[in-house]
């Protein structure tokens, strides 16, 4: 160990030393637990410190997964609020009526992102249901999700908004998906592309190869070029009902275990949230 005073050398030590305790020692827990000590424990009696990893680790024996991301849905049917958009996302699927370019606006926690995930799951499903719904545990599924799949690609828009972004997306769309019939780009925050990258964009999102699918989402689809929403089929998500909020935190609260001290108490959250889930 080295570097300048002060820094933990006998949290570190504490954490590590711990971390040889545990059997498996290439686990994501035992290394969550060594950054978590290094960054939380202070400069005390090394044994002290154990003790501390080893309430930490007792009390959070499995990672914690926040309750945005572990209730987010995974299938149309769990999509809240916006049955109108999935029923028809679901039949165009069923009927063979694929567009290639989707604009999902809204506003932030609704599930514009969520929604598109679920579509390029279900368009690259290799054991689809009847009900257009993914099946989740096959490859292309579960590709989707880990963040793996070679045929999902998901843009940041916010971050990759240069002209020479863009070039690289055009030059990557001519290649064939590695398997399934669609290879399917999400660009999130579509907004926040330069105008020189929107016009880059303009001629591959007319007329992208037959096997490429576009999926834009936005918060903000006023800042959209006009050439750009008319070469799009637009979906724009409703804010959540009070009610539905209501319902999802009771849901919620009830599946882990939470109570709440006052029953006002969900409906004040669900005021606060303003239409969104995820707030």
């Amino acid at each position: 160990l080295e570097g300048s005073n002060g820094v933990g050398f006998h949290s570190v030590w504490a954490a590590a030393f711990f971390y040889f305790e545990i059997p498996d020692q290439n686990s994501s827990f035992s290394l969550h637990y060594q950054r978590l000590a290094f960054v939380n424990l202070t400069l005390i009696d090394c044994s002290t410190n154990l003790q501390i990893v080893y309430i930490i680790a007792r009390e959070i024996r499995l990672s914690y997964q926040v309750l945005a991301l572990k209730w987010r849905p995974r299938l149309f049917a769990d999509a809240i609020g916006q049955e109108a958009i999935t029923t028809t996302l679901k039949n165009s699927i069923n009927g063979d009526k694929i567009g290639h370019a989707y604009l999902m606006t809204g506003t932030r926690g609704i599930g514009k992102t969520t929604v598109a995930r679920i579509f390029a799951k279900a368009l690259r499903c290799s054991n689809r249901t009847p009900e257009a719904e993914p099946c989740l545990v096959c490859d292309n599924c579960t590709g989707i999700d880990s963040g793996q799949s070679l045929d999902f690609i998901e843009i940041d828009g916010a971050s990759n908004n240069s002209v020479d972004d863009i070039r690289d997306l055009i030059e990557n769309v001519q290649y064939l998906p590695t398997n399934g019939k669609y290879k399917v780009y999400l660009i999130d925050e579509i907004h926040m592309l330069s105008v020189n990258a929107f016009n880059a964009l303009l001629k591959t999102l007319e007329e992208p190869p037959k096997h490429v699918i576009f999926i834009l989402a936005t918060t903000d689809p006023q800042k959209l070029l006009g050439t750009v929403l008319s070469r799009c089929l637009r979906f724009d998500f409703r804010n959540a009902k009070e009610d539905d909020l209501v319902n999802h935190l009771n849901n919620i609260a009830k599946t882990e275990g939470i109570n709440f001290e006052n029953q006002t108490i969900p409906k004040v959250l669900a005021k606060q949230g303003k239409g969104s889930f995820r707030d």
